[in-house]
């Protein structure tokens, strides 16, 4: 038993030790803010709906070095709203470059990206007493997340960010 338990201890300082050394090698770190730029229907007699939405996004330099050259990739995705379709697709990408002092930080803002979708519902076919009701299926697409990375100029990932960690994914 006691061996087992000096086990689990070092497999701890282990992970421990990684996430410190992994916090290091990122030395950007980034924070964002989705804004709700507003939300529409086409008109009032049909169920479609757009959303708009902007990423607040800020940048800030930890070492004590300055990073210049630095390129920023930002990412919205939709969720794809179709029967069968259970899927995240991209709904808009972006860049920017950037440079940054030692201890700095900057600010910027992505444009407004529009989601349309048409949520599940039932229109009214006939009229009278033998009027009937067919069933629509949800479509479009629907904010699910982003994704905000920094690069080197040789390619090297600094930081990143998401909404959700499934989101985040290996430097291409």
């Amino acid at each position: 038993m006691r061996h087992h338990s000096l086990s689990l201890l070092l497999i701890l300082l282990g992970v421990c030790g990684l996430d410190r050394l992994h916090a290091q090698s990122m030395p950007i770190t980034i924070r964002a803010e989705v804004k709700n730029l507003g939300r529409d229907t086409k008109d009032g007699k049909t169920p479609e709906k757009t959303e708009t939405k902007a990423l607040a996004i800020q940048v800030r330099n930890g070492s004590a070095a300055a990073q210049e050259n630095l390129t920023l990739k930002w990412t919205l995705f939709a969720s794809r709203l179709q029967k069968g379709a259970n899927d995240t697709v991209v709904q808009k990408e972006g860049s920017s470059s950037l440079s940054l002092a030692a201890g700095s930080q900057t600010s910027l803002e992505t444009p407004g990206v529009a989601y349309t979708w048409t949520p599940q519902h039932s229109e009214r076919i006939g009229s009278g007493r033998r009027a009937r009701f067919k069933r629509i299926e949800e479509s479009g697409h629907r904010y699910h997340g982003y994704r905000i990375q920094v690069f080197d100029s040789e390619g090297r990932l600094l930081g990143q960010t998401a909404s959700t960690p499934a989101l985040l994914k290996p430097a291409d």
